[in-house]
């Protein structure tokens, strides 16, 4: 049994080789499936990307359904036109969030401090 298992355990965020010992593979929250540690930076850039593209639906899909809602109340908007609405909000964030695939991490280190 090795000796990194426990503080894996314990640890934020814990990484271990797929090579490493069983126990401390189950501990650990990332599991590396090459013996490159760069990968460690990439799954934080994508981590990282992720709750970036996650904000940015909320706040649109918000934005946006809050003023079809103002628009809806008074009658500006007739019921057909607001269910169209809706559905192209769905599409929008759905839309978003296909374009992170795309999304590609680059593998400098220390680029920040250019």
């Amino acid at each position: 049994m090795g000796r990194d298992a426990p503080a894996l355990a314990v640890a934020y965020v814990g990484t271990a080789i797929v090579s490493g010992t069983d126990v401390a593979i189950e501990a650990a929250d990332i599991i590396l499936m090459r013996d490159d540690p760069v990968d460690i930076v990439k799954a934080i850039r994508i981590s990282d990307a992720t709750l970036v593209k996650i904000k940015q639906n909320l706040v649109w899909a918000l934005g946006y359904n809050t003023a079809m809602i103002l628009l809806a109340s008074p009658g500006l908007l007739q019921p057909m036109l607001a269910a169209v609405a809706m559905a192209f909000s769905s599409v929008s964030v759905l839309s978003n969030s296909l374009l992170f695939r795309r999304y590609t991490p680059d593998y400098k280190l220390f680029g920040h401090l250019r």
